[in-house]
C-alpha cells in the first residue's frame, strides 16, 4: 500500500521515471503468471496461459510491466468466482501486442465504468471491504503502460466478468 501512495505520488508530480528496453513479452508474462500460481490457489481460482503470440517484443521497463501485470492477475484472481479460470492471453494484430487478462466475476457496474481508472476509485465499498485494496492499482497501471508507448483498455459485462487489456508496440 505504501509503495502504490508513492508511485501515485511520483505520477502526479511527473516526477516518476520510465527507462525502456526491449523484452520478450511472452517469456515475461509466462514467468509473471508463473510466479502468481499461489496467489491463484489462495483466490480458488486458475491462471491459464492461452495463445503466445510471436514475436513478441516491446520496449518496457520490466519492473514497471510486472507491476501493471501483477495487478491484473491480482484483481482478476480477487473477483473472480471460486474455482474459474482466469485466462491471460497474447495475441499480435498489426503492429500491436494485446496482452488479455480475463476474468469471470461480479463484472464492473455500467455506472462505474467511466471512473474505473480515476485514483481511490472501486466499484463499491462493499467491494473495498471483501477484497481489499487501495482503488489505486489501475490508476498507477494506466499511467505506468502509457508511460510506456501502450494504453491499457477493458471490456465487461454485470455478472459475467472483465477483461483487461495491455496493448503495447512491437519493437523491432
Amino acid at each position: 500500500m505504501v509503495n502504490e501512495l508513492l508511485d501515485y505520488e511520483k505520477i502526479q508530480s511527473g516526477t516518476l521515471s520510465i527507462k525502456t528496453s526491449r523484452h520478450n513479452i511472452c517469456d515475461l508474462t509466462s514467468e509473471i503468471v508463473k510466479n502468481n500460481q499461489d496467489f491463484a490457489l489462495e483466490q480458488s481460482v486458475n491462471f491459464v496461459l492461452k495463445n503466445q503470440a510471436t514475436p513478441c517484443y516491446a520496449n518496457i521497463h520490466e519492473h514497471r510491466f510486472e507491476q501493471i501485470l501483477n495487478n491484473l492477475l491480482s484483481n482478476a484472481a480477487k473477483f473472480s468466482e471460486p474455482s474459474s479460470n482466469v485466462e491471460i492471453s497474447l495475441d499480435s494484430v498489426d503492429g500491436e501486442i494485446f496482452l488479455r487478462v480475463k476474468d469471470h466475476g461480479c463484472g464492473i457496474p455500467e455506472e462505474f465504468r467511466p471512473n474505473i481508472f480515476e485514483p481511490f476509485s472501486q466499484a463499491d465499498s462493499s467491494s473495498t471491504r471483501k477484497h481489499g485494496g487501495t482503488g489505486l492499482g489501475l490508476s498507477i497501471s494506466k499511467s505506468l503502460i502509457e508511460a510506456m508507448g501502450g494504453r491499457l483498455e477493458f471490456e465487461s459485462e454485470v455478472d459475467v466478468g472483465s477483461t483487461f487489456s495491455l496493448i503495447l508496440p512491437h519493437s523491432e
